[in-house]
């Protein structure tokens, strides 16, 4: 991977363990630069879907603030 990349994955996901989310975690920052991965504590598989009964508001807040920054960043034109 050579793209910027930014993950996210809550602590407490019922289809992505924490073993699983280890190894996503060591595949895509090996060796690069400009990879950022983010976990929430307590937060389930789709958090961040407000019509989802697994939704976490303090962790969605935080994912899409680091979002915005990470755009910001990544995206930035000058």
């Amino acid at each position: 991977m050579t793209a910027p990349s930014l993950h996210h994955f809550g602590t407490a996901d019922d289809y992505i363990d924490q073993a699983t989310v280890e190894r996503i975690r060591e595949a895509v920052t090996a060796g690069h630069q400009t990879v950022e991965f983010e976990t929430y504590e307590g937060a389930n598989h789709g958090f961040d879907n407000p019509d989802f009964m697994l939704h976490h508001q303090e962790a969605s807040v935080l994912a899409w603030q680091r979002t915005t920054a990470f755009l910001a960043r990544e995206l930035s034109v000058g």
